[in-house]
């Protein structure tokens, strides 16, 4: 598995109004703007109205964390022939919040590593955030067509699994099995096959085809 760095297009997404109406998450990619080597493009993924849908807004009011866990897959087009998948990569979102104060938390995880929590005291200000779209620094080396596949399952956690999470993000060695990497590595591992058996959401997307040029 190849781990991405992942860039917040800061300053693209908008204000969303707050919660006039459910509508339904929605998750996309596409591709960046910018043309890299040979044509080349980075995939940018978009999550929309996550704190706007019922399912999962209720479940933050009910003090139940939500897990994001995308999948982005990287894919060779061939002609008369089943397409080539030439690359994986995961990343997670976990948002929290805290009933008494009203206040969200957003933690990315990518590869091995926990990023800073970002608080916010606004919802609107979380949503805002959680739709911001998340430019994936990667792209294929090799001469084809190619297109990218996102995968994005989310979760809502129960009161037993919330502690298991609390436990993981402390870093707690003892929910994992001995095995050679880190223990928050480990611990990203095992908590991802926890959630894995949970009542889910999953969304699929599908980017547009770009072509990378052979040398010259």
């Amino acid at each position: 598995m190849r781990r991405p760095l992942l860039c917040l297009l800061v300053g693209v997404a908008t204000s969303t109004a707050a919660r006039a109406q459910s509508r339904p998450v929605a998750a996309t990619v596409v591709l960046d703007s910018a043309v890299q080597t040979k044509g080349a493009r980075k995939p940018v993924v978009i999550l929309r109205n996550l704190l706007n849908d019922d399912r999962w807004d209720q479940a933050l009011d009910n003090s139940l964390p939500l897990v994001v866990v995308y999948t982005l897959q990287t894919w060779r087009s061939r002609d008369n022939w089943i397409d080539e998948m030439v690359g994986e990569t995961m990343w997670q979102t976990i948002v929290t919040k805290e009933p008494l104060e009203e206040e969200y938390t957003v933690t990315l995880v990518v590869g091995n590593r926990l990023q800073r929590p970002r608080r916010f005291a606004v919802r609107d200000s979380a949503m805002q955030y959680l739709g911001l779209p998340q430019r994936v620094e990667l792209f294929p080396q090799r001469a084809g067509r190619f297109y990218y596949n996102l995968t994005t399952r989310i979760t809502a956690l129960s009161d037993r699994d919330m502690d298991q999470l609390e436990r993981f993000l402390a870093g707690d060695p003892d929910l994992d099995i001995p095995e050679p990497g880190t223990a928050v590595g480990r611990g990203v591992r095992r908590f991802l096959l926890r959630i894995a058996g949970l009542p889910s959401q999953v969304l699929e997307a599908k980017s547009p085809q770009f072509v990378v040029q052979p040398d010259e």
